[in-house]
């Protein structure tokens, strides 16, 4: 009977074993293949916060290993994953994607610089992203797939023409340790519901999307905040005693702290990578110059 854990389901299955995994909770889980199926419950009791971030720190530490490259945003879950990374692998390559001149360009290269690295930087223009939604309709994704999906393709196309085979993101991050802005208006009980469904539904929806595009380019990308052990810790981050402060990745962007991220990126508000990157602004620009009322109409006319 072999084994599979929810770790090794996110980074090296095949397109056809994944899909059917789809719906396993990350770090939630150990599967097996054969007769029987179990789910093993990883232990989510509170912590206190201090050895909280230290067992955080280093469950990442144990999750990142010799990779390639490191698909960076200059946000902080991109960072410190990259910072980790490089403090482990010097001749790991940052990779980033954007407009001239947009954000995440200018604070990836600020992190690139801190550590002294050549940050390799994908200039997207028109052509670049009207051509990424062609390549990405073709391979069957609809909707907001296709927004998100076109800065993961260029990343993903550049690794396979520098001939590198692994990259790691900073997938998870947002959904574990209250990242979203809507996390600010929940009440308690429906804060850890919601963040139980985020976490649940990663596997079919944004971590389905970039494994499905690196399957096509043959290369592979890994999640450190969702290996099993990170997941299982942050799932016992208790925000009881002063929730507001605990949300937005305080602890993360202590961490950040801790291993010398510059605090410019660790006090950087988040801004989602289709922003970030400028691909909404061109988009809404192209389609008003080309006469649609919205994206959607542009995006379905190409």
């Amino acid at each position: 009977m072999e084994e599979l854990k929810t770790s090794l389901i996110n980074k090296e299955c095949s397109l056809k074993d994944f899909g059917r995994f789809s719906f396993v909770f990350p770090g939630n889980s150990s599967v097996s293949i054969g007769e029987a199926t179990s789910i093993h419950r990883l232990d989510f009791s509170p912590l206190h916060i201090k050895d909280l971030k230290e067992e955080m720190k280093e469950a990442l530490y144990q999750a990142t290993y010799t990779a390639d490259a490191v698909l960076l945003s200059g946000g902080i879950d991109s960072s410190v994953v990259a910072k980790i990374e490089y403090d482990k692998n010097k001749n790991v390559k940052f990779i980033s994607c954007g407009l001239k001149g947009s954000e995440d360009l200018y604070y990836a290269k600020i992190l690139a610089e801190e550590v002294g690295v050549k940050l390799i930087d994908i200039i997207l223009d028109e052509d670049t992203i009207l051509s990424s939604i062609r390549f990405l309709k073709n391979l069957g994704f609809t909707g907001y797939d296709i927004i998100l999906g076109i800065v993961e393709y260029q990343c993903l196309k550049k690794m396979k023409e520098m001939g590198l085979h692994l990259a790691l993101t900073g997938m998870g991050s947002d959904e574990l340790l209250f990242g979203y802005n809507k996390y600010k208006y929940l009440d308690p009980l429906s804060l850890f519901d919601y963040r139980s469904d985020r976490v649940y539904y990663l596997n079919a929806t944004d971590d389905f999307r970039i494994n499905k595009l690196a399957k096509v380019f043959d290369v592979r990308v890994d999640s450190p905040y969702l290996a099993d052990k990170f997941v299982g810790l942050a799932m016992s981050y208790n925000l009881d005693k002063d929730r507001k402060e605990e949300l937005d990745k305080k602890i993360l962007r202590s961490i950040a702290e801790d291993i010398g991220v510059d605090n410019r990126i660790v006090y950087r508000e988040k801004k989602a990578m289709q922003y970030g990157s400028g691909v909404v602004s061109i988009l809404r620009k192209i389609s008003k110059t080309r006469g649609f009322k919205n994206i959607n109409e542009l995006v379905n006319a190409l």
